[in-house]
């Protein structure tokens, strides 16, 4: 796992061996960041379901302002930690151990970039987070949620949110929401 553009790129990033989360490939994540970087300079970046933080890392790179990490299991949020340091960017970043469905309710400001990426397998785990983000309002009314799968999305989320766009990356998808306007 490493860094592919910005400030830190090309830095090698710590990640758990035999850990049970599975990194973003250098090619969704280049894809993703291409698609949001219009939203990056100055962006308040959530990253749930943090792994070993690779994401939210790539986003500080690139230009993101400040990035809060969420993620669960202990070893995760050490590694994260011990990457932030690495990479110089501890004081851009906040690292939350928990639960996701346990802190989003706790979480007091919104998010211009909102990244989901819980375990593939985990279908009502989806679509609970995408509710309590809604029913809390941590996107912002200009930001994008965007959801890392391979399930079908769509009914939970094309109920609360926007569809913007899907991009499929080999057993990978990418969907991209945004507040629902009136009239959508």
């Amino acid at each position: 796992m490493r860094v592919i553009s910005g400030e830190a790129k090309g830095r090698k990033l710590k990640s758990g061996k035999g850990q049970k989360a599975r990194p973003t490939s250098d090619r969704v994540k280049e894809a993703l960041f291409n698609i949001i970087m219009n939203y990056l300079p100055e962006a308040e970046f959530l990253d749930l379901f943090a792994g070993f933080g690779g994401i939210g890392i790539e986003a500080i790179s690139r230009g993101v302002k400040r990035v809060t990490f969420v993620e669960e299991d202990s070893n995760h949020v050490r590694i994260i930690k011990e990457n932030l340091r690495m990479t110089g960017f501890i004081d851009r970043a906040e690292v939350i151990a928990g639960d996701v469905l346990r802190v989003l309710p706790r979480l007091a400001n919104s998010f211009n970039l909102i990244y989901i990426d819980p375990p593939y397998a985990e279908e009502e785990l989806y679509h609970r987070t995408l509710e309590l983000i809604f029913e809390h309002n941590l996107l912002s009314s200009e930001g994008v949620l965007v959801c890392e799968h391979n399930i079908q999305l769509l009914s939970t989320a094309c109920e609360l949110f926007e569809l913007l766009k899907t991009k499929t990356y080999g057993e990978s998808n990418l969907t991209f929401f945004g507040i629902k306007r009136e009239g959508n």
